[in-house]
């Protein structure tokens, strides 16, 4: 009786830990995982981008202005596909900004891996 109450228990483990592994991917993630990254990527170049505002009074010229000693990134992401991203400032309109994956192609517009990913400045 016991043995087969710590098999049944075993085996409700086993199915939940396999539930917890796939689950997410079957379930929630609707969109590919380089989307979450570029994503993930363009939302770490702003926070840079915002820092470096509250300490110099406008955005950098360039996005290599965040990078090196005392800079505000340690490394510069690339795109999943290799590519550096697209950053467009602007001296009009308070000055905003927009970062832009063109991605996989490097062509404006496309579908799938090929769509233009983009954040502009809130």
């Amino acid at each position: 009786m016991k043995k087969t109450v710590l098999l049944i228990l075993a085996a409700i483990i086993f199915v939940f830990g396999l539930a917890t592994l796939f689950a997410p991917k079957i379930l929630c993630c609707d969109k590919p995982e380089y989307v979450y990254r570029v994503k993930s990527d363009l939302h770490t170049i702003s926070t840079a981008l915002e820092m470096f505002k509250s300490a110099h009074g406008h955005y950098p010229i360039r996005l290599t202005d965040l990078v090196g000693e005392g800079g505000y990134l340690d490394l510069f992401p690339l795109d999943p596909w290799g590519n550096s991203y697209i950053y467009k400032v602007s001296t009009s309109d308070g000055g905003g900004y927009e970062l832009i994956s063109l991605g996989k192609d490097q062509l404006n517009g496309g579908e799938s891996e090929n769509r233009d990913l983009s954040l502009p400045s809130s």
